[in-house]
């Protein structure tokens, strides 16, 4: 309608004004003013043609970025962020917000979660260690919500205030975490580059310190963006680095989280049945210590294994099983690259009607 509405501004008065300027009856005078008149109506037009223009290359370029980042998600899971605890310190109160905030994360209520933080940040006696630790809890909700410039916000918030922490082993911890999940944040956002910079600014503190855990975080989420980058090798060797030591100190969660990086990486290589045995593998601990968030992601990429070998009705009951969870813990977010997939597989069996059906769902989120 916009269209042809800028159309009719620019053809109609060069028409008028070419009809009117062979009327014998008018004077040269009022012919040049009838044509100003007209010439700048056709200027309005062609603004009005240009900016539409503009805007639906705006919208498309907003929708192809939406597709690419559900696109990396469905291949590479979230990135393990880190906490500052201790940046907390002994206030109890604060102790109190952190702990109920801590409970509505458990339960997937993160926007409650991030009020119940907010309180440590805007507490009269909050230090700078305080504050720190504050945005980065912070920044970990909006970053589970995949509200990636407000985890941003944060995170930065987080490290320029760390600079400002006379104690050098708070400060270090406070900024090495900031820096890993900036790097998450830049991952997500397509900035591989600016990702692995910040990961490895991150993996170089924790080996300073001797922080085995950091470290192996720090080399799971450099997998995580390898595989992105399609070294896939490079991935698993990242990855196998984290799952080594997560095994020798024990961690099911890092461990977990590792055999879904192998998973995925085995995937883009094509190795479906070895991607499956890592899933497995993952789904098995999942279940064990009772997250829900990485038993979804088991189960999508499980079916993503099975998409890859033909298997379109094991995919389905994978995918619907995942479904059901991120309904569950509230993570719609999702739903729409779930109900894509499902779309897909359904179509891929012939069956029109749920094909349909889960690709209207998928349009609709």
């Amino acid at each position: 309608m916009k269209f042809w509405l800028s159309i009719i501004l620019i053809v109609g008065p060069l028409i008028l004004g070419t009809f009117l300027s062979i009327a014998k009856e008018l004077k040269r005078r009022t012919k040049i003013i009838v044509w100003v008149i007209c010439l700048l109506i056709c200027f309005c037009g062609v603004y009005l043609l240009v900016e539409q223009k503009k805007a639906e290359e705006e919208k498309a370029k907003a929708e192809k970025f939406e597709r690419e980042l559900l696109e990396r998600q469905e291949l590479r899971g979230r990135g393990l962020t880190q906490e500052y605890i201790d940046g907390l310190g002994e206030n109890p109160l604060l102790r109190h917000f952190f702990n109920s905030g801590q409970n509505y994360k458990k339960e997937y209520k993160f926007k409650q979660a991030i009020k119940e933080y907010e309180k440590c940040l805007s507490h009269p006696g909050a230090t700078q260690e305080n504050k720190v630790a504050a945005n980065i809890l912070i920044g970990n909700c909006y970053y589970l919500l995949s509200e990636l410039k407000k985890a941003e916000k944060h995170y930065k918030e987080a490290l320029t205030i760390s600079e400002k922490v006379k104690d050098k082993t708070e400060r270090l911890e406070g900024k090495s975490g900031a820096l890993n999940n900036l790097g998450n944040v830049y991952a997500d956002l397509g900035d591989f580059k600016k990702a692995i910079e910040y990961h490895e600014k991150s993996l170089n503190i924790k080996k300073e310190r001797g922080d085995r855990t950091g470290e192996s975080v720090c080399y799971a989420n450099l997998g995580t963006v390898y595989a992105d980058l399609g070294d896939l090798k490079k991935a698993i060797e990242y990855c196998e680095k984290s799952l080594g030591i997560f095994k020798e100190i024990g961690d099911k969660a890092g461990e977990s989280k590792c055999y879904t990086g192998l998973s995925n990486a085995y995937d883009g290589l094509g190795d479906f049945k070895k991607a499956i045995e890592y899933c497995e593998k993952s789904l098995e601990i999942d279940k064990k210590i009772g997250d829900k968030a990485g038993e979804s992601a088991s189960y999508t990429n499980l079916g993503n294994a099975y998409f890859g070998l033909c298997d379109f009705k094991k995919a389905i009951e994978y995918y619907l099983n995942a479904e059901k969870i991120f309904t569950e813990t509230v993570q719609t977010h999702y739903l729409k690259m779930v109900y894509h997939n499902l779309s897909l597989a359904y179509e891929k069996l012939g069956d029109d009607e749920n094909a349909k059906k889960y690709k209207g769902l998928a349009n609709s989120k």
